[in-house]
């Protein structure tokens, strides 16, 4: 057999690998498709919290129960999706759902806040997610990014709820906020794209700490808070 033979044959044989690798990526993006949709249909009902309602903590009771039905079936999809991807392959296919984890963690983040006032830790976020030892990660640098998220739609809530007369709502969102800004500070950032998202959060607290301050000068908040 020639040498040109021998390097057809070897090329040729690429073929079976490029056709698995094909089959993959379209299987992991039906499964991120399921993801996103199931991401859009948590944001609705996470939006319902910013309607004028009578009994805001029934309603984000209501929300919340919806929302963990939701990431249940989450974390079933992401179990199938860690089952097309090893752990040393995770890198190679990460920028097809990356920004899908990054989103789900603010998701979880923002529902575990309406629920308690409280910031669920990155551990506990990949626990609701069921990625616990999975080639699939959350990766500090998304949590990171949704816990800067959490700042416009805490500052969106505080609007809000003036809007409904919920006057101290407001002060203990600034609490939080300025909580977590000062922790964050204490971060060295060297990913760009968490440093940016970073830079933003000021405005939305300083929206948030304006609110608050015009509550207060208009009497409107307990002389306690």
């Amino acid at each position: 057999m020639s040498v040109g033979s021998n390097i057809s044959t070897l090329f040729l044989g690429f073929n079976k690998h490029f056709e698995e690798e094909d089959a993959k990526r379209e299987t992991i993006r039906v499964e991120v498709r399921k993801l996103e949709l199931l991401s859009s249909r948590i944001k609705t009902c996470l939006q319902a919290v910013h309607q004028h309602t009578d009994d805001y903590d029934a309603t984000v009771k209501r929300i919340c129960a919806e929302v963990d039905s939701l990431l249940a079936e989450c974390a079933k999809v992401f179990a199938d999706l860690d089952k097309l991807i090893s752990k040393d392959s995770y890198y190679k296919y990460q920028g097809r759902f990356n920004n899908k984890t990054s989103q789900f963690s603010f998701l979880c983040l923002l529902k575990h806040y309406l629920e308690t006032g409280t910031l669920l830790s990155h551990e506990n976020v990949v626990k609701t997610l069921g990625l616990e030892g999975n080639s699939v990660l959350i990766t500090l640098e998304e949590y990171l990014h949704g816990c800067c998220e959490l700042f416009a739609e805490l500052s969106r809530l505080s609007v809000n709820s003036v809007t409904r007369g919920d006057f101290e709502r407001p002060v203990k969102i600034k609490d939080f906020l300025h909580e977590l800004h000062g922790a964050l500070k204490l971060l060295n950032f060297k990913n760009d794209g968490v440093r940016k998202k970073f830079d933003s959060v000021k405005y939305d607290l300083k929206k948030v700490e304006e609110i608050v301050y015009d509550l207060s000068v208009r009497g409107l908040l307990n002389k306690t808070a």
